[in-house]
């Protein structure tokens, strides 16, 4: 990172660090909670601006998100009562995700303008590992935690078979997700635009450009619309 990269990063670490000092002694109202929570979003994002995956050898493109973007940390036990009888817009990722990263600019733009606070959990850690073997069996590698599970099994009917295999039907949750739901009940499940997909052609380490944008947030816009009704 270059050094006003450095200066940048560091203010924002000091003013979480502060507005965390607050939120410890009790002092943090729930609004002053999700504005600690957009900075803390958006530091974890952004820090991945332009670093290369070893995984892939490929570079992250630079996100910019805003410092008072409508997200909030949640936990299996907020999103399983929303699930449950609430009404709200979850959203399943990770920073190092380069599809979370595409579709993310979008999300936090259209939650913005129609003032939808958007709950979101890293589930990365909890997920099994899968893999097939030599004869095309699916074995795990890693058991996901019973959270996990437990939300596999709420989503069941949304998810897709692993790796695409209806044979054994072994259900998965691939990032992002993001759920729309009203009084407990589930409205759709976005994971990416097929446009973009298709001209990426799996690349998703390339952005949105603007016709996809505008149509990834019309998509949001219309489950903002029926969860408002």
């Amino acid at each position: 990172m270059s050094k006003k990269d450095y200066i940048i990063f560091g203010t924002i670490i000091l003013v979480l660090a502060i507005i965390g000092s607050f939120w410890l002694n009790g002092e943090l109202k729930e609004i002053d909670r999700i504005s600690y929570d957009a900075l803390k979003f958006k530091s974890e994002y952004e820090a991945y601006n332009g670093q290369i995956n070893p995984a892939s050898d490929k570079k992250y493109y630079e996100l910019t998100l805003e410092n008072d973007s409508l997200v909030k940390y949640s936990s299996y036990e907020e999103i399983f009562s929303v699930l449950d009888q609430g009404t709200g817009v979850i959203f399943l990722a990770f920073p190092t995700c380069p599809w979370c990263r595409s579709m993310l600019p979008t999300l936090m733009d259209s939650a913005s303008k129609a003032k939808i606070t958007i709950l979101y959990l890293n589930i990365l850690e909890d997920r099994d590992i899968l893999k097939l073997n030599d004869k095309g069996k699916i074995i795990t590698e890693r058991e996901g935690t019973d959270n996990y599970k437990q939300l596999v099994s709420r989503l069941d009917k949304f998810l897709p078979a692993y790796d695409g295999l209806e044979v054994e039907s072994i259900k998965r949750i691939y990032m992002p997700v993001v759920i729309f739901i009203k009084d407990g009940k589930v409205l759709g499940v976005e994971q990416s635009l097929k446009a973009y997909t298709e001209r990426v052609e799996g690349d998703a380490y390339l952005p949105m450009n603007k016709e996809e944008n505008k149509a990834l947030a019309k998509i949001f816009n219309d489950y903002y619309q029926k969860i408002k009704k």
